[in-house]
């Protein structure tokens, strides 16, 4: 998902949760912080492309920020429009259908996202 997409849903997340004050201890993880699904011998069977990567928060949770603020498998949310690229954390991931801007407005995209079992 891309991050200027990825915003609204945060914010509408923590809207919701009357939370928008934690914005500013919040931080989003892009493209830095995801691994080449080649790479790894599961996600590998996924990979349609050689560039194709998928979400690692073994990364994320190694950087300063999130170990500053004790972030981990507890209280981290991966958002992402792919379920192949979060398969390695689906226990931690939101993925919306696809959305609009006046979905994101009418804050309907939250009660649209496929669930894990």
């Amino acid at each position: 998902m891309m991050l200027d997409n990825c915003m609204p849903v945060i914010i509408n997340i923590l809207e919701d949760a009357d939370l928008i004050e934690e914005l500013e201890d919040t931080e989003v993880f892009y493209a830095d912080h995801c691994s080449e699904m080649t790479k790894h011998p599961q996600m590998r069977k996924l990979a349609d492309k050689a560039y194709d990567k998928y979400r690692d928060l073994d990364k994320v949770w190694e950087t300063d920020f999130c170990k500053n603020l004790m972030f981990g498998a507890e209280n981290t949310l991966c958002i992402d429009a792919h379920l192949t690229e979060v398969q390695l954390c689906r226990l931690n991931s939101l993925v919306p259908f696809e959305y609009t801007l006046e979905d994101v407005e009418a804050k309907d995209v939250l009660t649209q996202c496929d669930e894990f079992t």
